[in-house]
């Protein structure tokens, strides 16, 4: 069981355009005295930027036009939806929006779950050619990265299988960047099965974290097996605003830590390394 505290990590399916309703699709405009009929969609820009769990650094524009080619300025009903065409994972972000002169611009769309590769986006709507976009990179981090849990409001890790849940009234709050994991310092906790992390001999744990406040307890950021394996916490009872990171290192745990160095109100970058030789604290 691998739990996450106080916790954020930094970073479509399928694009569907309706016809609202009682509209047949088609948008007559003044265009030199003949008469515009939507027919076809066009990415007029492309996605890119995409790391998995985070906006697409670049947001797709879809354009509705005719046959000829030419946009349909007049179009200020057509609902764009967007989807997967190619590559795993989930969308995420407002999947939908309306066309404003013929032209749907998407603002928040990002990709959680699956692995890193291309991706292909697909847009359609009923009666409408349907377009693709080109193929763009998802990115998951850093090589070799086993899980993230970004925390935008839900327990999805991004990059592996070990989505986990939220127990004893966790939550979510405002993070560092985006949402992140809230606990109450108690029974609050984040829970996973973690496949892959069990006896692990090099190992990086990493979270940002900010406590409200530094109580004489402990507070697990990231814990692996129970505590029996590994675990990168806050521990007030044996010392003042303690970091301390432990791992299972042929069959004995070790320990590092580091006394007065969290702060509350503060949002600190804490990581816990082994390397298969050297343990390290990193704040």
């Amino acid at each position: 069981m691998s739990r996450l505290a106080s916790a954020h990590f930094a970073k479509l399916t399928t694009l569907v355009l309706f016809g609202a309703c009682g509209d047949s699709g088609t948008n007559p405009t003044d265009n030199g005295g003949t008469t515009q009929v939507a027919t076809q969609l066009v990415v007029e820009t492309e996605p890119s930027g995409a790391e998995a769990g985070e906006p697409f650094a670049v947001q797709p524009v879809v354009e509705v036009r005719d046959a000829n080619g030419i946009r349909v300025a007049t179009d200020n009903a057509t609902v764009v939806t967007a989807a997967m065409d190619l590559g795993g994972g989930t969308i995420g972000g407002t999947l939908t929006t309306i066309a404003v002169s013929g032209v749907a611009t998407f603002t928040d769309l990002r990709i959680t779950g699956g692995t890193g590769g291309d991706r292909i986006l697909r847009f359609t709507a009923p009666g409408l050619t349907p377009a693709t976009s080109d193929t763009f990179a998802l990115s998951c981090g850093p090589s070799g990265i086993v899980s993230w849990w970004p925390a935008e409001g839900n327990a999805s890790d991004v990059v592996g299988p070990n989505d986990g849940t939220l127990n004893g009234g966790a939550t979510y709050a405002a993070g560092l960047v985006g949402q992140a994991f809230s606990f109450d310092g108690d029974v609050g906790e984040f829970g996973s099965d973690a496949t892959g992390l069990s006896r692990v001999q090099q190992l990086t744990i990493e979270a940002w974290v900010n406590h409200e406040s530094l109580s004489p307890q402990i507070q697990g950021y990231v814990t692996i097996g129970g505590a029996s394996e590994a675990s990168l916490r806050y521990d007030g009872v044996n010392g003042s605003g303690q970091l301390h990171f432990f791992m299972r290192i042929d069959g004995s745990l070790r320990h590092v830590r580091a006394n007065n160095v969290l702060q509350a109100g503060v949002f600190h970058h804490v990581a816990g390394t082994y390397n298969g030789s050297v343990m390290r604290l990193f704040l």
